[in-house]
Formats: C-alpha cells, sequence, structure tokens
C-alpha cells in the first residue's frame, strides 16, 4: 500500500520533478553554454533603446482613449531583468510568458478583451522594451530557442517570436516609425538622451 501510494504522489509531481531537475542542470552548465560575448545585435538594441529612452507611451501606443496603465511598467522591467538574470532556459521563457500575460492584463483591463491580438500586444512590448533597455535579449531570445527547442507550445514559439520581432523593431526604429514625431524632434531627443 504504501508503495503504491509513493509511486502515485511521485507520478503526479513528475513534470515538477523533472522541471527542477532541468533548471539545476542548466544552472550549473551556463557559464559553459551561455554566449561569453552578447551579439553585435544586442549591443545594438541596447544602444536604441537608450537613446530612445525619452519616449512614452503614446508614440508607440495608438489610442483613441487613454490608458490605464497601474503597475504595468514595473512589472514589465522585473520580468525583463528575470529574462536576463535566470540561468534556465526554461525559466527565462517562464518570464517571458509573463510578461506576455502583463500585456494581456494591461490591454483586459483598458477595454481591449480577450480579442485583443498581436497587433494590439506589439506597440506595447516595443514602449516596456525601449524602458527596460535590456543588454541581451537578442542573446537570451537565442539562448532560449536553443535550448528549449520543440519544447515549447504554440504560444510560447509565438511570443518568442514577436519578442524576436521588437528586437528588430527597436534596433532599425526610424522616426517614422514613432507617432508624432519629427525626424528633427527624434534626433535632438536622440542626442539628450545620449548625454544624460
Amino acid at each position: 500500500i504504501i508503495r503504491g501510494f509513493i509511486k502515485d504522489k511521485i507520478k503526479e509531481r513528475l513534470d515538477e520533478i523533472i522541471e527542477k531537475i532541468y533548471d539545476y542542470i542548466m544552472s550549473k552548465i551556463y557559464d559553459k553554454i551561455y554566449p561569453e560575448e552578447p551579439f553585435v545585435v544586442d549591443n545594438k538594441i541596447f544602444q536604441q533603446s537608450v537613446r530612445l529612452s525619452w519616449t512614452e507611451p503614446k508614440h508607440f501606443i495608438q489610442s483613441k482613449r487613454e490608458f490605464v496603465y497601474g503597475s504595468f511598467l514595473t512589472d514589465a522591467l522585473k520580468f525583463f531583468n528575470l529574462i536576463d538574470t535566470e540561468k534556465s532556459p526554461r525559466r527565462k521563457l517562464e518570464n517571458m510568458v509573463g510578461l506576455f500575460n502583463s500585456i494581456v492584463f494591461l490591454l483586459q483591463l483598458n477595454g481591449a478583451g480577450k480579442d485583443a491580438g498581436v497587433d494590439d500586444q506589439l506597440p506595447i512590448l516595443n514602449y516596456a522594451f525601449v524602458k527596460a533597455q535590456p543588454l541581451r535579449i537578442w542573446s537570451n531570445c537565442t539562448f532560449i530557442n536553443i535550448y528549449i527547442g520543440e519544447k515549447k507550445n504554440k504560444n510560447e514559439g509565438n511570443q518568442l517570436a514577436q519578442m524576436l520581432s521588437t528586437c528588430s523593431f527597436i534596433a532599425d526604429l526610424e522616426p517614422s516609425q514613432l507617432i508624432g514625431v519629427t525626424k528633427e524632434e527624434f534626433n535632438k531627443k536622440c542626442s539628450e538622451a545620449v548625454k544624460q
């Protein structure tokens, strides 16, 4: 009876046990498998996000009414930090999912409903991304993709693709891609941001 009880309990928690073992092993080999140097695009993204630090939600998000943000930015910055500091690709991915869940919650809070899609999420992600000024986000996304691979579900795969899309968008952002900003204003504010 006791043996059967133990087997049942282990089966119930097997996935959780496997995840903990995976996280432990990945944290032990992290320094050997994570790229020592950031990718060139990581540096470009970071520099561009510093240049864009003056931007506000209205520069990314086109909305007829004022958004209520609550603690969204605080949560988003926490998730970006954890994506960078966690050593397990699974934990990095969990925090990326947490970031997207925060975006969905923000959209629902502001009346977008459950129908809000990628077109609604990306502008908010772009804004949070710039404010987070992630140091090695491209490296982290690549790391997740290599070591999670086929184990990620469709939703996680879509979110990873959106994050990579945001990386490319921010790295190559032109003044015309911001809402209500002239080229002259863009250049002036970016120069001021770099000097600070």
